[in-house]
C-alpha cells in the first residue's frame, strides 16, 4: 500500500492536532510530516498528499515554510489526489477556500 504524507506547519500546535486526526483517519497508510520534514521532491513521489496550515496575519498560508511549498507542490499537482486542511481563529475561512 502507497503511504499518503500528512504534511502540516504548525505554529501553536493546533494544526499538528488535526494532521495527527487526519493521519489517524487515514491509517497505517498516512506518512506524518512536519513542512520541514519533507522537500516538494519527495512529495512529488507520491500519488496522494494532505497539506495542513493555520491562517496567519490577514488569512494567508505561513510564508517562511508552508507558502514556498506549496507553490512548488503546484507545479506538480495535476493527476494528484490532495487533501487540505487548516484552522483559523478569525474571519469566515475564505482562506482555506481561496487556498
Amino acid at each position: 500500500m502507497e503511504k499518503i504524507p500528512v504534511i502540516y506547519w504548525s505554529g501553536t500546535g493546533n494544526t499538528k492536532l488535526m494532521a495527527e486526526a487526519v493521519a489517524e483517519g487515514i491509517g497505517t497508510a498516512a506518512d506524518l510530516k512536519s513542512v520541514s520534514d519533507i522537500t516538494p521532491e519527495q512529495a512529488a513521489e507520491y500519488s496522494a498528499l494532505a497539506l495542513g496550515c493555520s491562517a496567519m496575519g490577514a488569512e494567508v498560508l505561513e510564508e517562511d515554510e508552508m507558502e514556498p511549498f506549496v507553490a512548488e507542490v503546484e507545479g506538480f499537482a495535476s493527476g494528484k489526489t490532495i487533501g487540505l486542511f487548516g484552522s483559523f481563529g478569525w474571519g469566515d475561512g475564505q482562506w482555506m477556500r481561496d487556498w
